[in-house]
């Protein structure tokens, strides 16, 4: 995605960089994290601060899962 070395991904390319890790953000949730990481609105979001983005999403995502394991694990 970073076709030209400074280590910044562009708003347009941001959502296939997302959605090729597996995620499936929608429409809103990919503009609230644009908005959130390009917040000076230059049309760049940094490589650092969308790994950061997905790394946390993960994590809640795993969060959720471990949840759902526990409640279901009470229910049998």
């Amino acid at each position: 995605m970073d076709k030209t070395g400074d280590n910044y991904i562009s708003t347009n390319q941001f959502p296939m960089f997302i959605r090729g890790l597996g995620h499936c953000p929608t429409q809103v949730e990919l503009y609230e994290l644009m908005t959130k990481l390009d917040r000076k609105k230059t049309g760049k979001i940094s490589y650092e601060e969308a790994v950061s983005v997905v790394l946390q999403r993960k994590k809640e995502e795993m969060i959720e899962e471990e949840l759902m394991e526990a409640f279901e694990g009470l229910n049998t």
